[in-house]
């Protein structure tokens, strides 16, 4: 959570992420006409609906309150409703936050907006986003200095214990700290961490305890928090947008295959990269343009195939923010603008309801297309997310299987107006278990199948 940082993914696997084309949409809703022309094109794209890839995990996709302000001391849901209302609109899985005991008076325990006395508004604005509040128990001083089993314990009964409710419990999932790979060093973080998760789960045996935070793949520190009882979590942070790789984006098979290597380390658990974004290089551009409105869907994507939970970094801290948060450095419009960012984590959640969000369980997509340019991902509940990464549109005939005719949507983000809304840009009917649809360069579309 340290402000413009970058950090690196760890490569290697399979791709399961599929790659796929598609069929340029216009910048209004339409019915599709050639959706089902009698000579049919074969599909290079199949869905199969009769069965599971992976189950979606609870926390599903989130972002991270940062608690900073920003330029204007207005972005912050506790400082606005506005601020609060733009973010409640995509109606994300969890928001997480990072909050200190501080002696029995908790606030914010992010550097640089260490606060007293504020957390319980934090915990019941999230609730009222309709989220699920997933605590970082940080240090007094710092990210993880002083933790300890004592305050940890504390922290755990204030939301959970008699009265909790009060003060915006319960609090069912926490992270241990903060990157201590970068903070603090990871010999005391794994020396104290049985204790601290022996406390709060003699405070409450059900909570989920997500440990290291780990300020990229760290194997080592990984490998390390996985032999630790209680640990119900395997997490790490991922800043690797524009990194080399083609087109800027990350190898297709990376983010997947993280996921799958945490299995190994623990199985039965659960598993996410809990801070990502396009990395902040003095501001660069792709900040601000369809570029990172793909690197967040696709990589959502990728985790959330894998059986994991994604979390953006963060609603506040100038580029790396999913709103302008009056900080300057090149962010377009006035406070409280939507960013790319926004965008890329709303083709996913479905804006609260405007269209499909994510549902309980992947489904298996396969393709016949070649490359990493384009990506393909589809949830049980009819939702099927094309994400474009390259300058040319993309014709995709879909085959369904399972699904024989109905009514489809077609929801656009827009990469000529990266910080405007998602946008309806086709409809029409399916027959024959077939859809065929253009995304246009640089945009993420969910397919909306019913």
């Amino acid at each position: 959570m340290s402000m413009y940082r970058r950090r690196f993914l760890t490569a290697g696997g399979a791709a399961v992420a599929v790659t796929v084309g598609a069929r340029t949409a216009g910048a209004s809703a339409s019915a599709d006409s050639t959706t089902n022309a009698a000579a049919s094109p074969s599909p290079n794209i199949t869905v199969d609906f009769t069965k599971v890839l992976t189950k979606v995990d609870p926390l599903g996709i989130g972002w991270t309150c940062s608690t900073y302000k920003g330029g204007t001391g207005a972005a912050n849901i506790n400082a606005s409703a506005t601020w609060k209302a733009t973010l409640a609109a995509l109606g994300a899985g969890h928001v997480r936050i990072p909050l200190r005991w501080n002696h029995g008076d908790p606030g914010s325990s992010a550097g640089g907006a260490q606060t007293s006395g504020d957390a319980d508004t934090y915990i019941k604005n999230i609730r009222g986003m309709g989220a699920l509040p997933f605590v970082i128990y940080g240090g007094d001083s710092s990210d993880n200095g002083g933790l300890n089993g004592s305050d940890a314990a504390a922290f755990v009964a204030h939301y959970n214990g008699a009265g909790g409710s009060a003060n915006g419990g319960p609090v069912k999932y926490w992270v241990i700290g903060n990157e201590p790979d970068v903070s603090g060093g990871t010999s005391a973080y794994l020396s104290a961490l049985p204790g601290i998760v022996s406390a709060m789960h003699g405070a409450d045996p059900s909570v989920v305890i997500s440990a290291p935070a780990a300020a990229w793949f760290d194997t080592g520190l990984l490998q390390a928090a996985a032999t630790i009882d209680g640990v119900g979590i395997l997490s790490y942070h991922a800043y690797n947008g524009g990194d080399a790789a083609p087109g800027g984006f990350p190898n297709e098979s990376a983010y997947h295959a993280n996921i799958a290597t945490l299995k190994t380390y623990k199985p039965g658990v659960l598993y996410g990269v809990e801070e990502a974004n396009w990395h902040y290089v003095g501001g660069a551009a792709e900040f601000f343009d369809w570029h990172n409105t793909c690197f967040i869907a696709d990589a959502a994507g990728q985790v959330l195939s894998a059986g994991g939970h994604f979390t953006q970094y963060s609603d506040s801290n100038g580029p790396l923010g999913l709103l302008n948060d009056g900080g300057g450095q090149g962010q377009p419009g006035p406070l409280g603008t939507p960013l790319p960012a926004y965008w890329g984590l709303g083709i996913w959640t479905g804006m609260a309801g405007q269209f499909k969000k994510y549902s309980a369980a992947m489904v298996p997509v396969t393709s016949t297309l070649a490359g990493t340019a384009v990506s393909a991902f589809a949830c049980d509940n009819g939702k099927v997310v094309l994400v474009n990464k390259q300058a040319a549109a993309q014709p995709a005939v879909i085959g369904l299987v399972g699904r024989t005719s109905g009514t489809y949507e077609v929801w656009a983000t827009q990469p000529g107006s990266p910080t405007a809304p998602i946008h309806k840009v086709a409809f029409g009917q399916y027959s024959g278990s077939q859809i065929s649809y253009t995304v246009p360069a640089g945009t993420a579309v969910s397919v909306d199948i019913s």
